[in-house]
């Protein structure tokens, strides 16, 4: 197995988050809960490698968070991993925004059948995926509604779980066994060294031209009155 030196971005939710890692070792992270990643973005980046010690051009490849998440945040963080990856001639590396989480929690504690990743999809919607100790995907992302999730996830839960993610907390309410953990936790980039550097060594690459965040959901957007009364006139 060979050692990449890897740049993380992750701008699934309102955390906007980069670490870099030199294969699975995760050498630093840097987070930023203003909500504002446009804004932040190319500093965190900056600051992580100055504290890793590392300049871009020692880069081997760039790790971004795909989705799911939020429409805007996952599009500036794409947008700015594309950008490194055409001006430094490096590959990028796709990974699901609900692989981290999963992946940290294994690392925490591997006791587990299961482990559910969950993001806050708002309401009382969570996308989820599902993978076992040894971070095999059982179960693709999906959007599950808490009131009534399907039964092909439900089924996961009459075995040992551990759910990890923001949106956690959401699933206390379930009908659970007696043996399960809730590891509530926002995203943060400094979850996907591991998977990054899995990824990095089987070279599994993205096309560049083609790679678009996985959002599961469609974008929220409203218009406001004055513009939405024009576009009628």
């Amino acid at each position: 197995m060979k050692d990449g030196t890897i740049l993380i971005i992750e701008t699934s939710t309102t955390v906007c988050s980069t670490a870099i890692c030199r294969g699975d070792s995760l050498l630093t992270y840097t987070d930023d809960q203003s909500g504002d990643h446009v804004r932040v973005i190319y500093g965190l980046i900056q600051d992580s490698l100055n504290s890793a010690s590392k300049r871009l051009s020692e880069l081997d490849c760039i790790a971004i968070a795909i989705g799911p998440g939020s429409y805007t945040a996952l599009r500036a963080g794409l947008g700015m991993a594309k950008g490194l990856c055409v001006s430094l001639g490096i590959p990028l590396i796709s990974l699901s925004s609900l692989s981290g989480p999963a992946s940290d929690a294994i690392q925490n504690d591997d006791a587990f059948d299961y482990y559910i990743s969950c993001m806050d999809a708002r309401r009382n919607d969570i996308y989820t995926s599902v993978y076992d100790r040894d971070m095999n995907c059982v179960k693709p992302p999906c959007i599950i509604n808490l009131d009534a999730p399907e039964l092909d996830w439900l089924k996961f839960l009459d075995h040992k779980v551990c759910f990890t993610g923001n949106g956690a907390n959401k699933c206390k309410h379930l009908n659970l066994n007696s043996i399960y953990k809730i590891d509530q936790k926002l995203q943060s980039a400094r979850y996907y060294n591991i998977c990054a550097n899995t990824a990095y060594n089987k070279a599994d690459f993205v096309d560049l031209s083609s790679i678009v965040p996985e959002y599961l959901k469609e974008p929220n957007i409203t218009i406001a009155k004055d513009k939405l009364a024009n576009t009628l006139n």
